[in-house]
């Protein structure tokens, strides 16, 4: 007699134990998002997601310094908040500490450095419910929204009241029912309208222009190095192209990424060709030429860089996913 299929989870994790940039894309819903390991060391971290037909919860915790920046969903409102984390984080150039709530538009593009150590929490719910529920934003809520000391503790206490059932202290062994994930996100729902009704008007777009300027001057210098990803680059060449000294894009890239344009160039090439390597021998050759798809010509130097990184060698990666 035939078996009935097993049911979805009503919460699923997704546990690392090594950088795994593809998977981690793949584990958040409806987004496309470019993980970089920004420090060294041997990242661990996990997402718990839980969707309803009223939203879609991802609640993460990494143990590193991560950038993370790409599209977001195009049919949801992203609401979050930081709940944890051993420093401060820097979204769009801007700063990001725990219990600030983040607000992005649909089709929003993150661009994100989370400090080590952060837990986070994104909602995504329709613009249209969240209207029904009292809340309608406008072009000024974006990014970290300023609300009142009340609803910031409010807003904590559900944390700590749903956090059992999808966050990230759950036991994994403990199946969550369809009824315990709805009240969960129900509450969650409730606390975030909570805090977006009491937030004061936004600030002046004026008063932040020059952050604005120095990150869109970081996200033009990181365009450019896309667009030449396996090329070596010089740095005259670099502030040729986007108009500016090296003075003003170490300033920049410090402000946006707490290190220097080189440092980030290396450690994004070294997250693409991780990507590569996790693929295994039989799609993408040997490290050599992984190496030198990403612009890494001194292999030795290649090898140093990333166990460094990611502790272990390039091949061991490699032989690990074939």
């Amino acid at each position: 007699m035939a078996q009935p299929p097993e049911q979805t989870p009503a919460v699923r994790a997704i546990v690392f134990d090594a950088f795994d940039p593809g998977t981690m894309t793949d584990a958040l819903q409806r987004s496309e998002l470019e993980h970089v390991q920004l420090e060294k060391g041997r990242f661990q971290g996990s997402i718990q997601r839980s969707e309803s037909s009223v939203a879609r919860i991802d609640w993460g915790r990494y143990n590193l310094a991560l950038l993370a920046a790409g599209g977001l969903p195009t049919d949801r409102v992203s609401v979050g908040v930081i709940t944890r984390s051993a420093g401060e984080g820097r979204l769009a150039g801007r700063p990001v500490r725990p219990n600030d709530v983040i607000v992005m538009p649909e089709r929003g593009e993150l661009y994100f450095r989370l400090a080590p150590e952060t837990e986070w929490i994104s909602l995504q719910v329709t613009r249209s419910l969240l209207a029904r529920l009292g809340v309608e934003l406008d072009s000024r809520d974006v990014g970290v929204v300023p609300v009142p000391d009340a609803a910031r503790a409010a807003l904590r206490a559900a944390i700590a009241e749903v956090r059992p059932v999808i966050g990230s202290d759950r036991d994994p062994a403990v199946r969550v029912t369809p009824q315990e994930r709805d009240w969960a996100q129900e509450e969650l729902l409730a606390a975030f309208v909570r805090a977006l009704a009491e937030r004061p008007a936004a600030a002046a777009p004026g008063s932040r222009a020059s952050a604005a300027d120095r990150f869109g001057l970081v996200r033009r210098v990181e365009d450019y190095l896309e667009s030449r990803a396996g090329d070596p680059l010089r740095v005259d060449e670099l502030c040729s192209a986007v108009g500016a000294s090296l003075h003003t894009l170490e300033r920049a890239f410090q402000e946006v990424h707490g290190i220097s344009p080189k440092k980030f160039l290396t450690l994004r090439r070294l997250s693409w060709a991780r990507q590569d390597l996790m693929r295994g021998t039989g799609r993408v050759g040997s490290v050599t030429d992984v190496a030198t798809k990403w612009g890494f010509f001194h292999l030795g130097r290649f090898a140093a860089d990333y166990r460094a990184v990611f502790g272990e060698p390039p091949s061991a990666t490699l032989n690990r996913g074939s």
